[in-house]
């Protein structure tokens, strides 16, 4: 007889840079002597030495999964019983069990495991039993653990039989104790397994259909640490969505309502968190939402390819190629391969997924944020997502495609329409399997920073609005600020000494004191503007943009110039002493 205990694994995605905020006030005699105070831009990300470091550490192989891939998966909910009899005697036999509050989800996932194992003799692979534990309705597929005994068993032994002649070989793990679970067996043949899943929702979300079939709306509550939440659900075979978020609720409570597309009859939705001073967002539930959850729900079939046993090198071009044949399906331009950081995303891949396997968050950071970093990418990086996840079992690149394109984090980075370049990083499981570690990249080009002003202004009229007060007017031109903005953009001046030198000349040439400021941030609809241009009273303003790369960071950025006149007692004061002062606030965005 056979025991196990398994867990789901689960995998990691990124989020955008913080952002700087710094203000500066001139007369209109200019700057004095004092040189401005530098903006510093914070680099989240770890040095190419802490990545190396990281490569050349040894990693303890880990026996392979004997796991069995099938094509496709049927669940049927209808018909699970709210009670189980095996659940009675388990609770009779083994006084373990009696800690456990059995539900009618995880009695569901039991059924499944065990009806598969019955079959296949092994367990399903990550892409099955995702589905299958997501089918059942748990919220939580990383968090739920199996433990089964299985055993010939001829017909005429009654269930109750077997159960007896095995209670004593029960011996549930700590990690169960007190958690809600499910119990089911299954005889096929000869064969009997007793199957027992286990779980503990500790995310904090709730799911539940809306009043129009095909809409579901998410709630939860995040933890204190949390600054950031988003809901993200499929549509379609190659689609991804953001859930609307109530803007009614604010953290640490959240709320979103997510939509199918209408010819979906089920769609995955998950819920991603990202604390406070952190890069990365991380997966807090998932759930497979149904239109009808009456109807049974169905695993399709992926696609298929010839690339077993295949070298890196063709793993490599498989993937690119799913990729970018999906993408082209999608209307959205396909990737171009970054070899050289492809080459650094396959050095580390197998420590990403040892770092995994260990709970080793620390390592695990490094790796994602190091490889996020994009050292090796040539251009300036705009933005970039991060995805990783293994398939055990997988012979073929295809199969690892299709599992990743199947889960909304996935989609949401190798599906990222705005994503030009692609570094693709395996690393072949022990024994079997295919374990991927994959980057995207947007980078910065021939932008249009007159049309980037006219969003901020169109995003600032909003926020002002917001608080019941009129949209800014446009400041008259200030082309030293251009001339500047130019130079900050081909690295020959210092942001804030532009802004200060930009300032003392338009101050000059107005004849009157001027205020600015100057923001850095990754995306221009996420950015925090300055509390001055969101108070109460008229205003005018105008804002030039350019982008840049900070020095020592391993991306560009956005850099926003605001440019203002001097409330009225600013003024009177210019006019008794000249001045140049500049004070840094870090955005909270």
């Amino acid at each position: 007889m056979l025991l196990q205990v398994r867990r789901v694994h689960g995998s990691l995605l990124s989020a955008g840079l913080m952002g700087v905020l710094a203000l500066t006030n001139v007369g209109c005699g200019g700057p004095d002597a004092k040189s401005p105070k530098a903006l510093t831009v914070p680099n989240p990300f770890p040095t190419k030495d802490a990545l190396e470091s990281v490569a050349r550490s040894p990693i303890k192989p880990r026996p392979a999964r004997a796991v069995a891939a099938v094509p496709e998966w049927r669940v049927d909910t209808s018909d699970v019983p709210g009670s189980s009899p095996v659940e009675k005697l388990l609770v009779e036999h083994s006084a373990a069990a009696k800690d456990h509050t059995f539900t009618r989800e995880l009695r569901c996932v039991a059924r499944e495991l065990g009806r598969f194992r019955a079959e296949h003799r092994a367990e399903p692979d990550e892409r099955v039993q995702r589905f299958i534990v997501g089918a059942c309705g748990s919220t939580s597929p990383s968090g739920v653990a199996t433990y089964y005994l299985t055993g010939d068993a001829p017909a005429e032994v009654s269930d109750e039989q077997l159960l007896q002649a095995w209670k004593g070989q029960i011996a549930l793990p700590p990690s169960f104790k007190g958690k809600s679970a499910g119990a089911w067996l299954t005889r096929k043949g000869k064969q009997a397994v007793l199957m027992i899943a286990s779980g503990h929702d500790e995310s904090g979300v709730t799911f539940s259909p809306g009043d129009t079939p095909g809409v579901v709306t998410v709630r939860g509550t995040a933890s204190s640490d949390v600054e950031q939440v988003i809901a993200l659900v499929n549509q379609g075979r190659d689609g991804v969505a953001r859930c609307e978020p109530n803007p009614s609720v604010e953290l640490p409570q959240f709320a979103f309502e997510c939509r199918m597309r209408d010819d979906d009859s089920w769609a995955w939705i998950e819920v991603l968190k990202r604390s406070s001073g952190r890069i990365l967002l991380r997966p807090a539930a998932l759930l497979l939402a149904r239109r009808d959850p009456r109807e049974p729900v169905e695993l399709a079939r992926g696609t298929a390819s010839s690339n077993a046993g295949a070298s890196q090198a063709d793993v490599v071009a498989s993937v690119l190629e799913g990729v970018n044949r999906i993408r082209t399906s999608a209307k959205l331009g396909a990737l171009t391969l970054a070899p050289k950081q492809a080459d650094v995303n396959a050095r580390l891949a197998a420590h990403f997924f040892d770092a995994e396997a260990t709970a080793d968050a620390h390592t695990t950071d490094v790796v994602a944020l190091g490889l996020l970093a994009g050292w090796d990418i040539e251009g300036t990086i705009r933005d970039g997502s991060f995805f990783g996840t293994m398939l055990s079992g997988a012979k073929e690149a295809s199969s690892w495609v299709d599992y990743a394109l199947e889960h909304p984090m996935g989609r949401f980075t190798l599906l990222e329409p705005g994503a030009r370049q692609i570094a693709i990083g395996p690393t072949p499981i022990e024994g079997s399997g295919l374990g991927v570690v994959i980057t995207t990249y947007s980078l910065f080009g021939a932008e249009d920073h007159q049309a980037n002003a006219t969003r901020v202004m169109n995003r600032l009229a909003q926020h002002r609005a917001a608080r019941g007060l009129a949209p800014a007017s446009a400041f008259g031109d200030v082309p030293s600020l251009v001339d500047e903005a130019r130079l900050v953009h081909a690295g020959q001046r210092e942001p804030m000494a532009a802004l200060e030198s930009a300032l003392g000349t338009e101050a000059q040439r107005l004849g009157h004191p001027l205020r600015g400021w100057v923001a850095v941030t990754q995306s221009l609809d996420d950015m925090t503007f300055p509390k001055e241009l969101l108070a109460p009273g008229p205003l005018a303003v105008r804002v030039v943009v350019t982008h840049y790369r900070p020095e020592n960071s391993a991306w560009g950025a956005y850099l926003v110039y605001f440019v203002s006149p001097a409330p009225a007692q600013q003024q009177v004061a210019a006019k008794k002493t000249l001045h140049a002062s500049s004070s840094p606030l870090r955005s909270n965005r």
